[in-house]
């Protein structure tokens, strides 16, 4: 949505073409939107646009984007909030025909937004390393959370690209909510395993999945409890012992329940890298400018989520996202 008091008019004078004709406001946005497809500056020739003229517009369009829309928030009003859980759980019944009470608010990740490699004059002392991601690339760390409906509700690009996910969640906005439990007791964020030793500071909000050496543990001791229980129940048959409970495949279905809503976050993060081509390569701009350039482009991702359910409501309420990709 726009944000009260924009005025768009404003912007009008500022922009001018080499020429020293204005550029329109559409225009600006036309060319915005091509580079943020993956569009060379080279095509804005066709346009009639100064591509020396180009980085300066699409910055620009891209701030006033940024200002003009609000349609990225994570809500700490219970209310609201139970509406988020409330929608997880109706694509949750429509999958199994049932639903949990798992109380998912958000599912989180992060995403490393691939960079040129910066220039130490630029870094205040910081190592320059410190932006090489550990697959080899220069980078900065995003930290996501999306919805039930595939949007983005919270986004924050704060770190290097060698940051680990840990510390990267720990400098956001949502872990102080967490820890300081201002947020509801009965809801939950599901992430991968990266954030397992978070979820007890943040109050045991944070699901993750059991881990393999877990999963083969539990393996272990129900194999061994299935032999006490087989060897008791031969030297007397007439005892009357239940059979004692499979841990091992309680926990796997626990995995792939989470799974099936953590997955959620992983298909916006791949709609957004596909929607938006720009990200197809490393992004030629200072680094400081990047966090402000991705959150757009997840505002962007947002808007066009908000059409697709409109157009599509079945395939929405079932959380056919896939079909966005075809």
């Amino acid at each position: 949505m726009a944000k009260k008091g924009y005025d768009s008019k404003k912007h009008y004078d500022l922009a001018t073409r080499s020429s020293g004709s204005p550029i329109t406001l559409e225009l600006r946005l036309y060319v915005t939107l091509r580079i943020c497809s993956g569009a060379s500056y080279l095509d804005m020739i066709w346009y009639q646009v100064d591509i020396k003229s180009v980085p300066d517009i699409f910055w620009r369009t891209i701030c006033d984007i940024d200002e003009a829309i609000d349609n990225i928030n994570f809500p700490t009003d219970p209310s609201e909030i139970m509406l988020l859980v409330e929608n997880w759980a109706a694509k949750r019944k429509d999958r199994h025909g049932f639903t949990t009470n798992m109380g998912t608010g958000l599912a989180l990740d992060g995403f490393v937004i691939e960079m040129l490699r910066p220039d130490a004059n630029d870094l205040n002392g910081q190592e320059v390393a410190c932006f090489r991601n550990r697959k080899g690339f220069w980078g900065l760390i995003s930290q996501l959370g999306s919805d039930a409906n595939a949007k983005v509700r919270f986004v924050q690009t704060d770190w290097p690209g060698a940051t680990n996910d840990i510390s990267c969640f720990r400098g956001t906005q949502l872990f102080h909510l967490l820890k300081t439990k201002q947020l509801p007791s009965w809801m939950h964020i599901v992430a991968d395993e990266a954030y397992s030793p978070l979820s007890a500071e943040c109050n045991f909000q944070i699901l993750t999945p059991y881990s393999q050496h877990q999963l083969n543990a539990a393996k272990k001791r129900d194999w061994q409890n299935l032999q006490e229980w087989e060897e008791r129940i031969a030297n007397n048959p007439t005892l009357a012992i239940e059979k004692p409970k499979e841990e091992y495949w309680m926990m796997r279905a626990f995995n792939h329940e989470l799974s099936s809503e953590r997955i959620t976050i992983e298909r916006v993060i791949g709609m957004i890298v596909r929607r938006f081509g720009i990200l197809w390569r490393p992004l030629e701009y200072h680094y400081s400018k990047i966090p402000t350039i991705f959150r757009v482009l997840c505002k962007l991702h947002n808007i066009c989520m908000d059409r697709w359910m409109i157009n599509n409501p079945e395939q929405a309420h079932l959380g056919k996202f896939l079909l966005l990709m075809e």
